[in-house]
């Protein structure tokens, strides 16, 4: 193990205890902090040393907690249960939602089709990683990837 696993692993208890107080829940506060020493542990390498380790890993379980939070607060406006216990949706914009949904398959293709330099930060801007995350983890410069991921954009308007 590295001097950096072992620095992000030695504050797994606090971690913990910190994720019961946000979540007020055992089961989801053991995957926030997981997720947490996951997300910590595949990006170490973008820590910079010489500065403490805490809060940096506490401010990437707020922030795995509140984009949770937030991908909840979706799920809840996009489905309702009615009256008759079926699922609803909740207004129009679900309801675009829920037809995009349906394009899916031909969305995946036009992404699959798209060269990997353009596919990798598309992907990881999808899964909510920040443009400066992407850029470490693709090794280029934080305007470059920018580009990539409009690019890759546009590429993906035209085709669908």
């Amino acid at each position: 193990m590295t001097d950096m696993t072992e620095a992000i692993l030695e504050h797994a208890d606090m971690l913990a205890s910190y994720a019961r107080k946000l979540t007020h829940d055992r089961d989801t506060a053991m995957d926030l902090c997981q997720d947490t020493l996951l997300k910590a542990l595949a990006n170490r390498t973008s820590f910079s040393w010489g500065t403490d380790v805490r809060p940096w890993l506490f401010t990437i379980m707020r922030n795995q907690f509140i984009n949770g939070y937030r991908r909840k607060q979706l799920e809840k406006k996009i489905f309702q249960r009615n009256s008759t216990g079926f699922t609803s949706h909740a207004d129009a914009s679900a309801q675009t939602f829920m037809t995009t949904r349906i394009d899916l398959k031909e969305t995946q293709s036009a992404i699959d089709e798209m060269p990997a330099i353009l596919r990798t930060p598309l992907h990881l801007y999808s899964q909510g990683y920040k443009y400066q995350e992407i850029a470490a983890i693709t090794e280029t410069a934080v305007g470059t990837t920018k580009s990539r991921i409009h690019l890759a954009r546009q590429l993906l308007r035209e085709k669908v």
